[in-house]
């Protein structure tokens, strides 16, 4: 591997860390990286890849995601992430921010929301309980759902 080669893999680890570091809960990087060849969806596993990086970076942003941030975090070519953001753009699933950055469109809030509604029966089952244990701690009870390597907290 070249010596240019080499430096640019070190400033993408450097950049990545330094975003992983400061956002706990921030594992789409490595699923970039974790794609596996020949299953046909590709192109689908790369553009959702790159919607959580959006949604990830442009929520710690107040311009919104960068775009040398997302390239560089994905490792795919700038132009093909510029294209995916554009056909996510399209869809309303992404959004230009003035200052250039990209954030969350409106069809991933409604995403969200319409996932919030079909969210799994342990939601319902666990609001008497966590009521419960509020009352008795006199203290907030959470009831988080494990999802890959980390945890969304579904209920408070």
């Amino acid at each position: 591997m070249g010596n240019e080669a080499q430096t640019h893999d070190l400033d993408r680890m450097k950049r990545r860390g330094r975003i992983m570091r400061r956002s706990a809960s921030f594992n789409v990087a490595h699923a970039v990286d974790d794609l596996g060849p020949g299953t046909g969806a590709q192109s689908i596993q790369r553009a959702l890849s790159l919607l959580g990086l959006v949604g990830i970076i442009g929520s710690e942003n107040p311009g919104g995601a960068p775009l040398g941030d997302i390239v560089a975090i994905s490792g795919r070519p700038k132009a093909s992430v510029h294209r995916m953001l554009n056909a996510l753009i399209t869809m309303g699933y992404v959004e230009r921010c003035e200052d250039g950055g990209y954030r969350l469109g409106v069809q991933s809030q409604i995403l969200g929301q319409l996932a919030q509604k079909s969210a799994d029966p342990a939601l319902e089952e666990s609001e008497s309980s966590l009521l419960r244990l509020a009352e008795l701690t006199q203290d907030t009870a959470f009831l988080t759902l494990r999802t890959g390597s980390y945890t969304i907290c579904a209920r408070r």
